[in-house]
């Protein structure tokens, strides 16, 4: 799903916009020259909370840890 990210770049007054993928945007915001990047969209917002909360689940399945997975998940017969 497309993200539409409002970002800053240090020591620049002026703010700047584009369409990312959730990647790309993990990633953007982790780059040294971003002051500030925020997805602008409250849809995008809530698919970034559901993403962060996959990506600790699965952390956590890596360490055998499988609780938060099998939360987030529903027996195959109902996919």
């Amino acid at each position: 799903m497309p993200l539409r990210i409002s970002y800053k770049f240090k020591d620049d007054p002026q703010s700047y916009a584009c369409i990312v993928t959730y990647p790309q945007y993990i990633n953007f915001r982790n780059l040294s020259v971003i002051e500030k990047c925020e997805i602008t969209n409250k849809n995008e917002i809530l698919q970034q909370n559901i993403q962060d909360e996959i990506e600790e689940a699965l952390y956590m399945a890596c360490k055998n840890e499988l609780t938060p997975i099998k939360k987030l998940s529903c027996p195959e017969k109902y996919v």
